[in-house]
């Protein structure tokens, strides 16, 4: 199963977000992030066109 796990450091432990499929991955520090997990991995499985 393709999925992106964020962790962020909370009082001291590791709260761990699980994202898959057409899910936005939230982040913190990213505010305006506008990705889903689909596009990260699809990303990675075809080459870059020119002009992208």
């Amino acid at each position: 199963m393709q999925q992106i796990t964020i962790c962020q450091w909370v009082e001291g432990q590791y709260e761990d977000k699980v994202f898959t499929g057409a899910t936005c991955i939230e982040s913190v520090v990213i505010v305006d992030l506008a990705l889903t997990v689909e596009r990260v991995f699809n990303s990675a499985n075809r080459p870059e066109l020119p002009g992208e």
